[in-house]
């Protein structure tokens, strides 16, 4: 067993706020906050999209809003005409991401914020100005394969800020070893072929997630977007029968009725011009666990992607080129 397998295997691990280590809550316990901006890039910055969607599951009644770029917007520092008292909430799972870095130092004169991270430099700048910070061992983690860590570090953050934030812990609900055999299939379905994620706008996070997880990991582009947005423009490049690619359709049981028959639509369109899809529904009593589920079955499907390529799945070669280009 390598150790990208080990980390998708232990993904329920990460469940839960036992997980998580937190340090001067206090500084925010009760701020009373009236917006929620989470500021990070990548596997970090998934934080914005998941606590966006989920927020009606974590009972958070305030606005949540996601800066993933260099500086801040208007809002972070009360400058907006409708958000006076935001939190800032800066993750960053290695602590050296640099526009993360760089959002920090311009919210230098702002109370209200928060850490999130696995060490490095951001996490030396949160114990030295002691504000509230959360904290994991990162071990043999990939950012992409720590959302369960920063998420709930995120959460008990929240929670001292916003006591009414619901904190559900999924650590014996949500069981990743059950998607590996739907993921190896998928995977082979996918190789070769350039994959593009539909989901209803309620679901578009579970959409970016298969993104992220595809792209990063399984090292295969894949693009997402939404219906019925994307039966007004997206849909008519199938027209011309585009070769390697094939559509994943991503259902649940709460999709509305029209949500449906919009899905059933574009099946057909899409068999008229003979792109290949994929439909998979997705498990679970709730919008949290079916996050989660996503996240296990995404990960295996990129992990048999890269493995079936000969790469290694945890290996991020350009984006560390990157990096040493700044």
């Amino acid at each position: 067993m390598d150790i990208f397998e080990k980390n998708i295997l232990e993904l329920n691990r990460q469940l839960t706020l036992k997980a998580v280590s937190f340090n001067n809550l206090e500084k925010v316990r009760n701020a009373k906050p009236d917006s929620i901006l989470i500021i990070g890039m990548g596997g970090s910055g998934i934080v914005g999209p998941l606590l966006q969607n989920l927020i009606k599951n974590v009972n958070i009644k305030i606005p949540v809003i996601t800066w993933n770029d260099y500086s801040l917007p208007d809002s972070a520092l009360g400058k907006s005409a409708f958000y006076k008292n935001p939190l800032l909430v800066f993750v960053s799972f290695s602590g050296n991401t640099q526009e993360t870095l760089d959002g920090f130092a311009k919210a230098k004169n702002h109370k209200l914020k928060v850490v999130v991270s696995g060490g490095g430099k951001l996490l030396s700048l949160a114990k030295k100005q002691k504000i509230a910070f959360a904290t994991f061992e990162k071990n043999s983690l990939a950012p992409r394969q720590a959302n369960g860590l920063m998420f709930y570090g995120t959460l008990g953050l929240l929670k001292a800020a916003l006591p009414a934030t619901k904190i559900i812990e999924l650590s014996s609900k949500i069981n990743s070893a059950n998607y590996r055999l739907i993921g190896k299939k998928l995977a082979s379905q996918i190789q070769g072929k350039v994959a593009v994620i539909y989901s209803t706008v309620q679901n578009r996070h579970l959409g970016y997630l298969w993104k992220i997880h595809l792209n990063e990991a399984g090292k295969n582009l894949a693009f997402n977007n939404v219906l019925p947005e994307m039966h007004h423009n997206e849909i008519v490049s199938f027209e011309t029968k585009p070769k390697n690619v094939i559509a994943i359709l991503l259902t649940t049981e709460n999709d509305s009725a029209i949500h449906k028959i919009r899905f059933q639509i574009t099946k057909k369109v899409l068999n008229k011009y003979q792109i290949p899809s994929i439909h998979i529904f997705i498990n679970g009593k709730d919008n949290l666990e079916r996050t989660f589920n996503t996240i296990a079955n995404a990960q295996w499907c990129a992990y048999y992607l890269a493995k079936n390529k000969g790469l290694d799945p945890l290996e991020t070669k350009t984006i560390d080129f990157i990096k040493s280009l700044l």
